[in-house]
């Protein structure tokens, strides 16, 4: 126990569980008889108020700047060593920013960047909760650029094996590009992140997108959660232009928040931080600011894409009983229905009914408590993540052929399919040419046209408007320009 500006405050270690315990004991011990003893999830973990999301795309060799700029005591390319950016968990322990990296597999091995941030490179910052998001295997482009599953599973696959088991449940747009947006979530991505621009209009968003760049996370539900598409705000160059935009937003997020009846976080991303030094030094000034500004005082959360959607998931999912004995309430946490994809199962708890004496947590990796006002920080990592390849693949088309005024489509199983439009528009598109039927049975379908199909053409499937889907119901996924051989 140690004593932080006149507060009794606890920083102590729980106990890891077995491998298959998924349950957690949480005992709170009051220094009086409680009055109506009770429990809530913080809206935002170490119940902050306000919050950045903070991520940098494309895996470009300085994503080692950030590192040294945001852990600190690194040399960066400019020569300096920066003291490094924390906050409290409101216990009085530290906690670093976690930055996100939106990256592609074929940038990382150096394919389309030479010099690229390397696997080394990343595995060296995942103990301080730097972590990763999927920007699909090559950036949408490539041999396979139109096959959006092929995309973000390869890329998947590649993130899960290079870096030791760690597995992504966030992805980044690329470009803005149409098909991201409603197969990354039917594929258990939990968090969105684009500028979601007019290409992705066609994935039928509708009102989903969360656009602003910021957030009330007392809006978030299991809704949400489940498609949670989120728009982010732009640092294009690191200059003074783009520094002004972000630090309204960091504004905005502050303020919007003071009062308690929103708790908001905001989100950004930008490319390159070094085009010189002076962007790199526009860039530390954005992280001072955010450290630095009047209206932060330790109020802010600054996650990384992960431990932003999972914390929701599993304060949203998570079952929970509570037994009240004299002066004690047991708080039980059940874990069990959570995914095994995912990684943070870490959960802040306001303790309600008068001052704590003592907290005995079984089943936890390690917690914080700070008494006086009641806040339990519980931390747990899923230790056994699901690796991608056990994962049931998607059906999918194999080759699609033109005859005549068709296409014969191939599937890699047997499908059926009923409804081959929407309201919004066809599920089944061929590029300079009109759509009259589809026609077929199992693994064999033909697009009928209205007239002749060449080679050079391509054709587009749209899974939200059509229902495409193999004998245990699981759907065919979108492709977009689909040569025609």
């Amino acid at each position: 126990m140690i004593g932080i500006k006149g507060r009794r405050i606890v920083n102590s270690g729980g106990s890891v569980p077995p491998v298959g315990l998924d349950v957690i004991t949480i005992e709170v011990v009051f220094a009086n008889t409680p009055v109506s003893p009770s429990f809530q999830f913080a809206d935002m973990k170490y119940n902050k108020r306000a919050g950045m999301i903070l991520v940098k795309d494309d895996g470009a060799t300085d994503d080692n700047d950030v590192f040294a700029v945001c852990h600190g005591g690194i040399t960066a390319s400019n020569g300096n060593i920066y003291p490094g950016y924390r906050y409290t968990d409101g216990c009085g322990n530290p906690v670093e920013y976690h930055y996100t990296f939106a990256i592609n597999d074929a940038i990382v091995r150096g394919d389309l960047n030479p010099g690229a941030t390397t696997w080394e490179n990343y595995k060296a910052m995942f103990p301080y909760d730097y972590r990763l998001s999927n920007h699909s295997y090559a950036h949408g482009g490539g041999a396979k650029g139109y096959d959006k599953y092929y995309q973000i599973r390869q890329n998947e696959i590649s993130i899960y094996n290079n870096s030791g088991g760690l597995r992504t449940r966030t992805f980044v747009i690329p470009t803005a590009d149409e098909g991201y947006s409603y197969l990354a979530p039917y594929l258990g991505y939990k968090l969105i992140g684009s500028t979601f621009g007019s290409e992705s209009v066609a994935d039928d968003n509708g009102n989903l997108v969360q656009y602003s760049s910021a957030i009330d996370v007392k809006t978030i539900n299991k809704a949400r959660i489940d498609r949670f598409l989120f728009s982010r705000a732009f640092a294009a160059n690191w200059n003074e232009e783009d520094l002004y935009g972000l630090k309204d937003l960091v504004n905005r997020v502050i303020t919007d928040s003071l009062s308690g009846s929103k708790k908001v976080m905001g989100h950004m991303f930008s490319h390159q931080i070094t085009d010189g030094n002076e962007s790199l030094d526009t860039f530390v000034e954005f992280m001072k600011y955010i450290q630095e500004h009047p209206g932060n005082q330790d109020s802010m959360w600054i996650p990384n894409m992960s431990e932003f959607a999972e914390y929701y998931e599993t304060k949203l999912n998570v079952g929970k009983t509570t037994v009240i004995e004299g002066n004690k309430m047991i708080i039980t946490l059940d874990l069990s229905s959570l995914p095994k994809e995912m990684e943070y199962r870490d959960m802040s708890l306001v303790i309600n009914g008068g001052l704590i004496q003592q907290v005995n947590i079984v089943g936890a990796d390690s917690y914080s408590a700070n008494y006086p006002t009641g806040l339990i920080n519980v931390f747990n990592r899923n230790k056994n993540i699901k690796d991608p390849k056990f994962d049931v693949s998607l059906p999918q088309i194999l080759t699609a052929t033109a005859s005549g005024n068709s296409i014969k489509l191939t599937y890699d199983r047997g499908i059926t399919q009923t409804l081959f439009s929407n309201e919004v528009g066809k599920a089944y598109s061929v590029i300079s040419n009109t759509v009259l039927s589809v026609t077929g049975s199992g693994s064999q379908w033909v697009i009928n046209c209205q007239k002749p199909v060449q080679q050079v053409q391509t054709f587009d499937y749209r899974m939200q408007r059509g229902n495409a889907t193999d004998n245990i119901g699981l759907k065919v996924p979108t492709y977009i320009g689909y040569p025609i051989s």
